[in-house]
Order: C-alpha cells, then structure tokens, then sequence
C-alpha cells in the first residue's frame, strides 16, 4: 500500500496546493492522509479546509479542529481570544459539519495515523484533549499509552518539527508540518507499507510552492496578530 501523508498546514494555502497538485504526478498512490490541523495560524483556514475535503483527503482531526468545534482554546501567546474569534468566525457550517467527521485516527494496513499521543476519545465528546503527550517527554503515561496500541508502527503530526523515536517494539514518526514552513518549500511523506504493518519505505517529498501568494494572502487579511503569526511560523515579515 502505498500513501501519500502529511501534516499541520495551518491555512497555508499555496503549500496545500501544491502538495495536492504534486500528489496527482505519483503513481499508485492509493490513499492521501492529512494528520490534522488543517486550520488555524495562516491567513486561509477556510479555504484549506474546503480543498482538503474536495480533493477527497482523508484527514484526521488535530487540536486546532477541536477547539473551533467546542469553541474553547489552550491559552497560548499574546491575547489568543481576539484570534480565536476570527478563526470561528471564518469557518462556515459546511466547515464545521466537515470536521465533525474526521476521526481521532486512521489505522492501514496496521499502521496508526494521528495527530498526536492523546489519552481520550475525542472524536465523541470532545474533552479538554484530556492530556497531550509531546513526544520525546518520555513520561509513563506516554510510554503507558503507546503500549496500549496494538500498532507497532504510529505516524502523528502536532509538533511541527520532524523527529522520529523508538519506544520498546513501537516507532513513533513525527512528520513535522508541511504548512508552517520558512522558505519556498514544502513536503509530504510517501510510505509504502506491507499488507502486516512492516514500513517497507519512507520518502520524503520536497515540493516548491508559491511563497509570494502567502506573503500576499497575508498582507490582504486582516486577522488579529497576523504580523506575529507572520513572522514566528513563516518568517515572513508584513
């Protein structure tokens, strides 16, 4: 089986498409997985979210997807309501509707996709995110919860810089984001993977996009903090 995957685009639209247009030129691709956060932090949340859907990704949901859903945030940097109320804001019902289906994970072949290392359902009641493993903090409850998976082999996004981990008999891949990128380029995954679960390949897919369409989507919006979302997840001055 062969995937195409990637991760935390976050209203990149530019490395979205090209992503997706780059996808089309592969052959035998037999599934696109998206590993959440489609939305949030860049200037066309909506608009990504609507690609992703129309282009028959099979997307995941991240924590940016659930806080728009339960409207409630993880207070972060800077007064994050006024941002958080224009991110809802922009989503339409049809949006919203959308994320309700997208599953806390997707398993092929035997091989785990997830955002991240979560304990909870929160494709069903959507709680607080119970509590978020980051990986690399090596606590029990991280080690605990990875050896509930039957699966030995699990890929997740959530932290947007690429790191790779062993825990016992399960390999934890953190692909990075592909949305919040600092140069002209961005990239996906291609895995092919036996019918038991072995990674029989990982490739890394490296793709030019067009930056000077994000500087402009930028310039152009209008939301709360943009010149700080800007600078601190595209290094792109406004």
């Amino acid at each position: 089986m062969r995937l195409a995957v990637f991760s935390d685009i976050h209203g990149n639209l530019p490395a979205l498409m090209a992503i997706l247009g780059d996808i089309k030129t592969v052959e035998n691709i037999d599934e696109t997985i998206s590993l959440g956060d489609v939305v949030s932090i860049g200037p066309k949340p909506a608009e990504c979210l609507k690609l992703v859907k129309d282009a028959g990704v099979t997307a995941v949901i991240g924590n940016h997807e659930v806080e728009c859903l339960t409207r409630k945030h993880k207070k972060r940097l800077l007064d994050y309501n006024a941002f958080f109320d224009w991110q809802c804001s922009v989503l339409s019902n049809e949006d919203y509707k959308y994320m309700e289906t997208c599953k806390s994970e997707v398993i092929r072949n035997g091989v785990r996709f997830q955002h991240f290392v979560i304990d909870g359902i929160i494709d069903e009641k959507y709680p607080d995110f119970c509590h978020v493993h980051d990986i690399g903090n090596d606590d029990k409850g991280f080690i605990d919860l990875l050896s509930s998976y039957p699966e030995k082999n699990i890929f997740i996004g959530h932290e947007h810089h690429a790191v790779t981990k062993v825990y016992g008999d399960k390999n934890v891949f953190c692909i990075g984001s592909s949305g919040c990128v600092h140069g002209d380029s961005t990239f996906y995954k291609l895995l092919d993977i036996s019918d038991d679960g072995d990674i029989v390949s990982i490739k890394n897919r490296t793709v030019k996009y067009d930056r000077e369409r994000l500087i402009k989507d930028f310039a152009k919006s209008d939301y709360p903090y943009r010149q700080f979302f800007a600078k601190e997840f595209f290094n792109i001055e406004i």
